[in-house]
């Protein structure tokens, strides 16, 4: 709280709502009661606007460069989550839907012909985003082409797979473009997969082990006169209410 209040940070405009956008993203989904979810959705919404006004906040420290990927990201993503309502309430909209469509992936393009700029340098968490971007997308048309069976809609796939590949040709003369920045990505985003993998495997198998070293349930051998007769009791009430039940077959 001194820090909160004397000096602000990175740690307290940064980190700290972070944490918050963690937190209430664990909150949303997993089980829990509905305003325990919608809480979370609150806090994730809170945290992601502190991270996304980082820039103007903290103008000069590195983490800032993440918040304005974030910040450059929130208008597309508004436009699409808008896109899928409107295709929700109402399917006679799908002029509007198209719209807004076309409207969010003409953003991202223009945002990648102008290359954001962060403390006169390229923006590498944009750079990251875009080629992770480009390897799912290929990922995805190189698998469907090999799952297609109509020849020219394999041949369609494979072309546009090989074009997403070819936006990092430096001889194209195309803005943001490099081979070597897209080896090193695929590297960063291969490890980070992996990472992440590795650390669920790990996760699931220490509560896996927690698990099993608990106790198992203690249950007394004998049962107490009163504890006898109230089970007793109990067996016999419900046997009267099966006997009783119209319509049930028991043997």
């Amino acid at each position: 709280m001194v820090t909160l209040a004397s000096e602000p940070g990175a740690l307290d405009l940064f980190w700290f709502p972070m944490s918050i956008f963690v937190t209430g993203m664990i909150l949303t989904l997993t089980r829990n009661p509905i305003k325990i979810q919608k809480m979370g959705i609150i806090l994730a919404i809170i945290g992601t606007i502190f991270v996304a006004i980082s820039p103007f906040t903290l103008p000069d420290s590195p983490s800032s460069s993440f918040g304005q990927l974030i910040l450059l990201l929130l208008g597309p993503t508004i436009l699409l989550i808008f896109a899928n309502l409107s295709s929700i309430k109402d399917n006679k909209n799908e002029y509007i839907q198209t719209f807004l469509m076309i409207l969010a992936l003409s953003w991202i393009v223009l945002i990648w012909i102008i290359g954001p700029q962060f403390n006169n340098s390229g923006n590498d968490f944009w750079l990251l985003w875009v080629i992770s971007i480009q390897i799912l997308s290929t990922i995805i048309l190189f698998s469907q082409a090999y799952l297609e069976e109509n020849t020219n809609a394999k041949i369609l796939f494979l072309f546009l797979g090989i074009s997403i590949l070819l936006l990092n040709e430096e001889k194209l003369g195309l803005p943001n473009a490099s081979r070597a920045l897209f080896i090193e990505s695929s590297g960063t985003i291969s490890g980070a997969i992996v990472g992440f993998f590795f650390g669920l495997i790990i996760w699931f198998y220490t509560i896996q082990k927690l698990h099993s070293r608990e106790d198992d349930l203690k249950m007394d051998k004998e049962l107490t006169l009163d504890e006898k007769n109230l089970l007793l009791t109990k067996l016999n009430n419900d046997l009267e209410w099966i006997e009783n039940f119209e319509g049930g077959k028991y043997e």
